[in-house]
């Protein structure tokens, strides 16, 4: 299986000195089943609503196989490593409110709501949502969260 890079868009500067309050960054994925499967045996998370679907659909209710909330959430470390080379995941809060069902798309955003210097780094504070893509328009919001991120200020000119 090959691994994509994610395709980004959005205002964020690539430059942590440019940063500011406002910019955002968003990314579009797809989860199949591959890929879920992947992750189950990765992280060790063989609950039977991301490994079967009859047990999904018919036991718990769902519309099919559930991707893991974790899996999803992954998309804002990926999206950070793209656009801020060498930052570091310092926090992230996580709360989840619709599933994601293996073959749905999500959109991923990362929103700046605050950059601080301290010292030898740079504080950037992000809200994180995904939300589900329905006809290509943005749909159910499924995970909402704050993520922390710092970067050396060494690193405040390098461009990917």
């Amino acid at each position: 299986m090959a691994v994509k890079s994610l395709q980004l868009a959005g205002t964020m500067a690539s430059k942590v000195s440019l940063i500011q309050p406002g910019q955002y960054i968003i990314a579009r994925r797809q989860f199949t089943k591959d890929i879920v499967d992947l992750f189950s045996k990765v992280s060790l998370d063989l609950n039977p609503i991301h490994m079967n679907k009859e047990y999904a659909v018919d036991v718990q209710g769902f519309d099919d196989t559930v991707v893991h909330g974790m899996l999803c959430s992954s998309m804002f470390s990926a999206m950070f490593a793209s656009r801020l080379p060498g930052s570091i995941y310092r926090a992230q809060s996580l709360s989840f409110h619709s599933p994601v069902f293996v073959g749905n798309t999500v959109q991923a955003k990362v929103e700046v709501i605050q950059v601080r210097k301290l010292r030898h780094i740079f504080l950037i504070k992000c809200d994180t949502t995904i939300n589900l893509i329905n006809d290509e328009e943005i749909g159910d919001l499924a995970i909402k969260g704050r993520a922390e991120v710092v970067i050396n200020s060494r690193e405040r000119d390098y461009e990917p």
